[in-house]
């Protein structure tokens, strides 16, 4: 079963509300499809005082094993348009089998460039196996 977890800092710091939408994300998004492995929801973007995006997502592993996700790159697509792709390395990106996790991913403000981050947007991952 399906578990949502949140990193300590995200305890100390969330508000209800967020917990409300990240839970109820969370309940809507929990069953994986069909050979679903890793999904990335987009919870809400947002611009911070450094002119960069703030994209806060719930991350699922639906596997039955852990996955390392320590290394991602992160494409924001509008239409099939790739309006952002980023590479992430972060050590703590780690989920156990069948959880979930928010996330949020800081997009540097020119990876963004001139793109209207509005409207109705995608994520993709992609991410590197460590052997």
């Amino acid at each position: 079963m399906q578990r949502l977890l949140l990193e300590d800092k995200w305890k100390k710091t969330i508000s209800n509300q967020d917990l409300d939408i990240i839970e109820k994300v969370f309940n809507q998004t929990k069953t994986a499809e069909e050979n679903e492995q890793i999904r990335i929801v987009p919870i809400r973007f947002a611009v911070n005082h450094r002119k960069d995006l703030l994209c806060i997502t719930l991350i699922h592993n639906y596997a039955e094993t852990n996955v390392d996700l320590t290394k991602v790159e992160i494409n924001i697509r509008k239409n099939d348009e790739i309006l952002a792709s980023h590479l992430f390395e972060e050590n703590r990106l780690q989920l156990d089998a069948k959880t979930s996790m928010p996330w949020t991913f800081i997009f540097p403000e020119d990876v963004i460039g001139k793109h209207d981050i509005s409207g109705e947007l995608s994520i993709d991952i992609n991410y590197w196996k460590n052997d």
